[in-house]
């Protein structure tokens, strides 16, 4: 009966650990105070369910209200002109899909346009929008 008793209870806290989250579960958004050099304004959109960063979402609304991730798509913005190896969008999907496997951003040094090496397949700018990543992501700690 004592093993059983131990066992039940033990059981009851891991219940209750597991439950516990440091967030809560939700959409949390950061949009940057004002458009950027491009003309657009960034947003991070960040999702939580069961305490864990299920979905990240990250573009940018220009002023007529389309979304670059769109016009990328569409090809009416283009980075190839540039050099650039993937389109926007792509490099986007990259950091999106870094930033839901690794639970948050582990980067830590940017060089001195805003880049990173720590996303395979991102080569864009990519400072603001881990800023507004954290942003967004300590918005569902303070719940």
């Amino acid at each position: 009966m004592k093993k059983i008793l131990t066992v039940l209870l033990s059981l009851s806290v891991l219940f209750v650990v597991a439950g516990c989250s440091s967030v809560k579960d939700g959409t949390y958004t950061a949009k940057a105070s004002a458009p950027n050099e491009y003309g657009t304004t960034p947003f991070v959109n960040v999702t939580i369910a069961n305490g864990k960063i299920t979905a990240v979402t990250i573009d940018e609304t220009a002023q007529d209200g389309t979304l670059k991730s769109q016009q990328s798509k569409d090809g009416t913005y283009d980075m190839s002109p540039a050099g650039a190896q993937w389109p926007w969008h792509e490099q986007v999907a990259a950091l999106e899909t870094y930033l839901v496997n690794n639970q948050g951003s582990k980067i830590t040094s940017f060089d001195a346009d805003g880049k990173t090496d720590a996303v395979s397949g991102c080569t864009i700018k990519v400072k603001d929008y881990i800023d507004l990543f954290n942003t967004a992501y300590n918005q569902a700690k303070k719940q």
